[in-house]
């Protein structure tokens, strides 16, 4: 996501919390390490146009 990507945590909570809402599962896959901060990658997959999810997402 472009919101995880740039660091705006609380917008990928936003988007991760409208996902949850709308029974969407979602999965994190830990990378790699840095200090203190993992990285991840979050994989969505939708059957259909039938959600609502922001497009910069």
């Amino acid at each position: 996501s472009k919101y995880i990507q740039e660091g705006d945590e609380i917008a990928a909570a936003r988007l991760a919390s409208q996902f949850a809402a709308q029974n969407i599962r979602l999965q994190a896959k830990a990378l790699q390490k840095q200090n203190d901060e993992a990285s991840f990658t979050i994989q969505v997959q939708l059957d259909g146009d039938e959600y609502g999810i922001d497009q910069n997402g």
